[in-house]
């Protein structure tokens, strides 16, 4: 096979990297928006121990530094 005749774009894989990186997306905005529920003193689940500001604020960091990679 020539090297004419590979290709050198793998579509499917460019692809999956747009729709990840466009769920971290909408998970950091999701994210976001409930932590700043949190900081407005309207926290709809305060039992919910996974659901902390903390734990809220670092899930939402993470995303929109490295969710596109």
């Amino acid at each position: 096979m020539k090297m004419a005749d590979r290709n050198l774009v793998h579509r499917p894989l460019i692809k999956a990297h747009i729709t990840a990186g466009f769920l971290a997306f909408l998970l950091a905005v999701f994210m976001g928006m409930f932590y700043a529920l949190q900081l407005s003193r309207l926290y709809p689940f305060p039992g919910v121990e996974w659901l902390s500001p903390g734990r809220v604020r670092m899930v939402h960091t993470n995303a929109v530094a490295y969710g596109f990679l």
